[in-house]
C-alpha cells in the first residue's frame, strides 16, 4: 500500500500551499464559511459549478495534431465522450466513467482506439451524460 504524506500551509490572503510527498503544489482558492443558504448563494455567485449540461466546440478547430473538448456537468454523471468518423463508425472513446460536477475537458490526439493517427477530415464527437446527449463537428487537418 502506498502511503502519502500531505501538509497544508496557509500564507497571505488566499494562497495555500499543499505538499504531497515533499512536492510543493501552491494553489489559490476561496474558502466559504457560513449558514447553508449563504454557501448555496455564494457557490452560484462564484460560478463554481455549471447550472446545465453543455458540450463546447473543440479548440483549436481545425486542429493538428491535438484538440481540446470542453464540457460542463451540473451534477455527478456517468459520462461518455466518443469520436466518430463521418460514416458513423466509432474512432475512439475518450471518456467513459462517472464524474463529479464541474467544468471539464478531454484531449484528443487525432489517434484511433489502436493508437494509429487517423486521416484528415471531419469528425463528430458526442457526449452522453446520463440523459443529456449532444454532438459537434471538428476538422482534423494534416
Amino acid at each position: 500500500m502506498n502511503s502519502q504524506q500531505t501538509r497544508v500551509a496557509v500564507s497571505g490572503q488566499s494562497q495555500f500551499s499543499f505538499a504531497v510527498n515533499g512536492k510543493e503544489m501552491p494553489k489559490s482558492f476561496s474558502l466559504l464559511a457560513g449558514l447553508p443558504q449563504f454557501i448555496k448563494n455564494a457557490i452560484l455567485d462564484y460560478d463554481l459549478f455549471p447550472t446545465k449540461y453543455a458540450l463546447h466546440q473543440n479548440y483549436p478547430n481545425p486542429f493538428n495534431p491535438v484538440t481540446t473538448i470542453r464540457y460542463d456537468l451540473p451534477q455527478s454523471s456517468n459520462v461518455r465522450i466518443v469520436i466518430y468518423d463521418m460514416r458513423g463508425r466509432q474512432v475512439r472513446s475518450l471518456v467513459n466513467r462517472p464524474e463529479e460536477p464541474g467544468y471539464k475537458k478531454a484531449i484528443w490526439d487525432g489517434k484511433n482506439h489502436a493508437g494509429i493517427p487517423v486521416s484528415a477530415g471531419i469528425y463528430l464527437y458526442q457526449i452522453q451524460a446520463d440523459e443529456f446527449r449532444q454532438y459537434r463537428k471538428m476538422v482534423l487537418i494534416k
